[in-house]
């Protein structure tokens, strides 16, 4: 049986709420860039003391695309590291991509 993996998708502060869908596999490559509007970036980020991926666009800061706060709440950045999230990201639960 194959994995059930968690797919978040949390689009920028004001741009919508805030979705999940279970999957099995990473989706493709087009679907991601969909989500995101864009080239994808892949970060390893911890979540529930967990390491897993997310991505979002990009391009996004260069684009001026709008924070994304509920998405920076979700993952746990360190007092040396807090990063800036713009855009839709996409948080899994598990790591998926290669």
């Amino acid at each position: 049986m194959a994995k059930k993996i968690t797919m978040t998708i949390i689009p920028a502060d004001g741009a919508g709420e805030i979705e999940e869908q279970t999957i099995t596999e990473c989706p493709p490559l087009d679907e991601l860039q969909g989500l995101v509007g864009g080239n994808i970036e892949m970060v390893k980020v911890r979540v529930a003391n967990r390491t897993t991926e997310m991505i979002c666009n990009e391009d996004g800061l260069m684009l001026d695309l709008p924070h994304n706060t509920r998405a920076l709440y979700k993952i746990e950045a360190s007092a040396t590291f807090l990063p800036v999230l713009v855009g839709t990201v996409v948080i899994f639960s598990e790591r998926v991509l290669v």
